[in-house]
């Protein structure tokens, strides 16, 4: 997609992303592509239908309307009921959900494999 078409994406994706939290919620860019999304007094089931909203969203963002390129996310989701404003506590969960992260995007690339398969043994 060339440099430029990446920054613009990184900025709707920041976009995107500022929109879709509450005033008290916090959105950081991790690194590269990565960000981490702080749902402060949010409960579990808020958080996961605050992510599927995001997707949707994310999905609808393109470089100059080249639509060839979708956006996606994956996520890792860590919640927890004792928020501690330690360094510690926060690299534990930041890990936890980086952990996270990674499987459900190694488990999504496994599904497309499988269902590739699938697909090939009916034909």
């Amino acid at each position: 997609m060339g440099h430029l078409c990446g920054d613009i994406i990184l900025k709707e994706v920041a976009k995107v992303l500022k929109e879709s939290v509450r005033h008290q919620d916090s959105v950081i860019r991790y690194g590269g592509d990565e960000f981490l999304i702080i749902f402060l007094n949010c409960p579990e089931e808020k958080v996961y239908e605050r992510t599927t909203y995001i997707q949707r969203m994310l999905s609808d963002i393109s470089c100059k309307g080249n639509k060839n390129h979708t956006i996606g996310a994956d996520f890792g989701v860590a919640h927890t009921t004792c928020f501690e404003k330690t360094g510690e506590f926060m690299e534990k969960i930041i890990r936890q959900a980086d952990t996270l992260m990674y499987q459900n995007k190694k488990a999504k690339k496994e599904k497309k494999r499988v269902l590739l398969e699938c697909a090939d043994k009916q034909s």
